[in-house]
């Protein structure tokens, strides 16, 4: 036990968001950067500091009232010192995309 470990993280990020409607459909763009900076009082701990960037496209179908189509593509590109520690990539780019259906009464 260490009584005297103390550890805090910085956190910082931003977005930008554009959106769009015409008729029945909503599109959106939008771009995030975010980071966070790991400070700890233990000597040789590896930081968890992790930067990194993800964009998401989106488009909503009003199919009619109540039922609406739904569908996003994510892409994260990140870099996290910590995944070495694990035998892992540090730098790693992912990609998600979902299509949802949402029925309303």
């Amino acid at each position: 036990i260490v009584s005297d470990y103390r550890s805090y993280t910085n956190f910082a990020a931003w977005y930008a968001l554009v959106g769009y409607e015409r008729g029945d459909w909503r599109f959106a763009l939008r771009f995030d950067q975010f980071g966070t900076a790991e400070h700890s009082t233990e000597v040789g701990q590896l930081r968890g500091d992790e930067t990194g960037i993800a964009g998401t496209a989106s488009a909503i179908w009003t199919m009619r009232k109540g039922v609406r189509l739904a569908s996003e593509l994510l892409v994260v590109d990140y870099n996290r010192t910590k995944r070495a520690a694990l035998g892992l990539p540090s730098h790693v780019t992912e990609t998600q995309f979902q299509v949802a259906l949402r029925v309303s009464f």
